[in-house]
Parts: C-alpha cells; sequence; structure tokens
C-alpha cells in the first residue's frame, strides 16, 4: 500500500509517518487526488533553509512537496531510469491523478538491474566522483550548506 498524507498535514505528520514506516518518501494529497511528494531529502532541504521560529507542527505539508511526475505502467525499466536521471528524482508516480496505481523508486530500479544483469561492468565504470565531507569538528550545519549549495 501506497502511505499518503493531506495536503493540510504538518510536517511532524510527516516525519512521523516516514519514521514509523521505515520509508524515506510519502505522497501528499488533495482529498483523493494525488498533488504531491515529499522525500526525506526534501525535509532536511527544508529545514536547512527555512530560518523561521516555527515547530514541526506549524510547517504543512505543502511548503514542503514536490510534483509527482506521472508515468504510465507499459513503461520500460529503462525509460523509468531516464525519466528519474534527467528529472534528478528518485520516484515515478505509476499512473495519474485520477489513479495512482503505485510508484516505482531507484531501489526498485537496483533490484531489478540485480536481477538481471549479469554483465562484468565496474564501479568505477559509474561512479560518481564529486562527494562532501566534514571532519568530527564540524558544524553539521555545514555540510548542510556544502549539499544545499551543490543543488
Amino acid at each position: 500500500d501506497i502511505i499518503k498524507l493531506q495536503k493540510d498535514n504538518s510536517l511532524h505528520d510527516i516525519i512521523t509517518n516516514l519514521t514509523m514506516n521505515k520509508i524515506s518518501k510519502i505522497f501528499i494529497y488533495d482529498k483523493a487526488e494525488p498533488v504531491g511528494v515529499i522525500t526525506n531529502k526534501d525535509i532536511i532541504r527544508f529545514l536547512f533553509i527555512d530560518k523561521s521560529s516555527r515547530n514541526l507542527n506549524q510547517i504543512i505539508a505543502t511548503e514542503l512537496m514536490n510534483d509527482i511526475c506521472f508515468v504510465d505502467k507499459g513503461l520500460t525499466c529503462q525509460q523509468a531510469a531516464q525519466i528519474m536521471l534527467l528529472n534528478k528524482i528518485s520516484t515515478l508516480g505509476i499512473g495519474s491523478k485520477e489513479n495512482l496505481e503505485g510508484m516505482i523508486t531507484k531501489s526498485d530500479l537496483i533490484k531489478y538491474y540485480i536481477t538481471r544483469q549479469h554483465d562484468n561492468s565496474k564501479v568505477s565504470d559509474y561512479m560518481t566522483i564529486s562527494y562532501f565531507s566534514i571532519g568530527v569538528d564540524d558544524k553539521v550545519h555545514d555540510l548542510l550548506k556544502k549539499k544545499n549549495d551543490s543543488l
């Protein structure tokens, strides 16, 4: 089942649901219609940028959510991966606003890949060279700033 919340749910509700369900993204609805998606990354980015003194119950889902990229269920896994890479997203909604049937995530595509690919590709062929590091005495805020500046 797809875990979903309403657009007027608070950030506290979102974090609670993500944590309790051990998931990293949640669909946001306006009554019965899916209108957005929120990921752990969206929450971290929002909390870093938001300088208000509001508590988590005062921040609503619409402030954090991103549009859902809907695709047809007949799409191939390769096409889904291409769409994710092109749009820099990790989740696609399967179906439409009228009928969200499910989702496919980068993790789903990794599962697909490991069960079907038997080539001799090396991780060095696909690795990302840029990364972020921080020392044990550095502030978490500095890491979040580096990460946000790269987006």
